[in-house]
């Protein structure tokens, strides 16, 4: 690696590289997934069931409508970072 004067070549600016193979972010992401989808629509029934029941049916009905759908969100965020290529 050279040297200019007392200056260190940087890298270009961005995210880290991860060093993990795709076969394995697979697994993981896979994995991931499977427990989101298992424990999210528990976790904001429960939630919803004790906070939300007393209201009208209209506000449980925006409820349950929005963090229904909020879990796509990370499976989005997860799912493309499971398909990125692998270094080199």
């Amino acid at each position: 690696m050279a040297q200019t004067g007392n200056r260190i070549p940087r890298r270009a600016p961005g995210p880290p590289k991860s060093m993990m193979r795709m076969r394995t972010r697979k697994l993981i992401g896979a994995v991931g997934l499977i427990a989101l989808v298992a424990f999210w629509p528990l976790f904001m029934l429960a939630f919803g069931h004790t906070t939300i029941s007393r209201y009208y049916a209209p506000a449980q009905l925006i409820f349950f409508l929005v963090f229904g759908l909020i879990w796509l969100v990370p499976a989005a965020f997860l799912i493309r970072w499971m398909q990125r290529p692998d270094r080199g």
